[in-house]
């Protein structure tokens, strides 16, 4: 399996900043700031593009493209736990 392109990216600039002596509470701050998506995130709005294309084919979807959108709409933050989990 491959790394996601955008998450290795994120990740690599975590690190680096790191390294070069900024805090994981800045460094969530800044990305949070920017809008870079978490992992969990990017997942969900792939899932939701997805899901949005099965919708319109079978309206079956629907219900589950509302749960992931609500899910989408309670989290998505970078924080600072979660930046000490990758460095």
């Amino acid at each position: 399996m491959e790394p996601h392109p955008i998450m290795w990216a994120v990740a690599r600039e975590i690190w680096e900043r790191y390294l070069a002596g900024e805090g994981p509470h800045q460094i969530a701050a800044d990305l949070n700031r920017r809008g870079i998506p978490t992992p969990a995130r990017q997942n969900a709005m792939e899932l939701i593009t997805k899901l949005q294309e099965r919708a319109q084919e079978d309206p079956r979807h629907e219900k589950r493209l509302a749960r992931v959108r609500q899910r989408l709409a309670k989290g998505g933050l970078w924080r600072t736990e979660r930046i000490r989990d990758l460095i």
